[in-house]
């Protein structure tokens, strides 16, 4: 069966290596499975690892142990990650850059066809409800609206 998210028996350490220096443990023995279509999310209090088994399915560090997987591609290759969008919590986008500039940007560093630009971008502003602020500085949005330019990023140049 194809799974969207493989992660079996993950573990990542950190910590240094010298006299008197314990390794941390930060993610011990995870195993999840998430199925294209299903969300999940991960809910914990500080310091239980959710952050850093992100950053491993994200390609961002590497595990310590485990395997982690991507529709059915090894994390630790970028191809894995060509079917994802990521948002993390605070976006850190050209605030200079108006969202049309911004996406247009990011269609060009994926690859994407001219023509085909203007299409995703404009559905994809509808989507997040942000079609008429296409002409204003990023840098003027409340939060709430630098979110969700994030998601249209997120979701306009993931190939899923």
């Amino acid at each position: 069966m194809n799974l969207a998210i493989e992660i079996r028996k993950l573990c990542v350490t950190y910590g240094r290596h010298g006299r008197g220096q314990l390794n941390q443990p930060a993610v011990n023995n995870l195993t999840l499975v998430v199925r294209p279509g299903e969300v999940f999310g991960f809910l914990g209090p500080n310091g239980v690892g959710k952050t850093t088994s992100m950053n491993v399915l994200l390609g961002f560090m590497p595990a310590t142990e485990g395997i982690v997987r991507l529709f059915d591609v090894d994390a630790r290759h970028s191809v894995a990650r060509q079917r994802i969008g990521y948002l993390p919590e605070m976006t850190y986008c050209c605030k200079f850059m108006t969202e049309e500039e911004l996406l247009c940007f990011y269609a060009r560093i994926f690859r994407i066809p001219r023509a085909e630009r203007s299409r995703r971008i404009a559905g994809v502003l509808t989507l997040v409800g942000l079609e008429q602020a296409g002409w204003r500085q990023i840098k003027t949005y409340s939060k709430g609206m630098q979110q969700r330019i994030g998601l249209a990023q997120a979701q306009s140049f993931s190939t899923c």
